[in-house]
């Protein structure tokens, strides 16, 4: 079950090589939830890098056509400023060689976001079921 009422959804990623887990966040606000360069402003700020520079400068995105609908995907590595007890805007932990593979999914309603966030190890290896769960996304009539 979702760990708080804003997700519609979420899947624990069996960690890879050892590796601890990740988790697939799949999340909607019926009309709502901000635009996509805020959305992906706000999660490139969950990142830091290593080297100090910024993490919008090191992301990969791709936006594209999918069944209509206009997605755009991202993936940033780095270190997660992870989220003590969930809550954004408080402590965090700082988890180094983390990784997100992120889709945005504009709908007449309002976008829907998928977000998966763990061991950059973990995230690489889910990266093709990833993708194929990205282009399945389509409006039902």
């Amino acid at each position: 079950p979702p760990s708080n009422s804003m997700r519609k959804a979420q899947y624990r990623i069996p960690g890879a090589q050892g590796s601890e887990d990740a988790e697939l966040g799949v999340f909607f606000f019926p009309g709502a939830g901000g635009s996509v360069d805020a959305n992906l402003n706000r999660w490139y700020g969950q990142f830091k890098q290593p080297d100090g520079s910024e993490t919008k400068d090191k992301v990969t995105s791709n936006k594209k056509l999918i069944n209509s609908l206009a997605v755009t995907v991202v993936s940033v590595t780095g270190i997660y400023m992870k989220p003590r007890g969930g809550m954004m805007g408080g402590p965090v932990d700082e988890m180094k060689n983390y990784a997100m593979r992120a889709a945005i999914v504009e709908t007449p309603n309002g976008p829907w976001f998928f977000k998966v966030v763990g061991p950059q190890v973990t995230v690489d290896k889910c990266t093709g079921e990833f993708n194929v769960l990205v282009q399945s996304v389509e409006i039902k009539k």
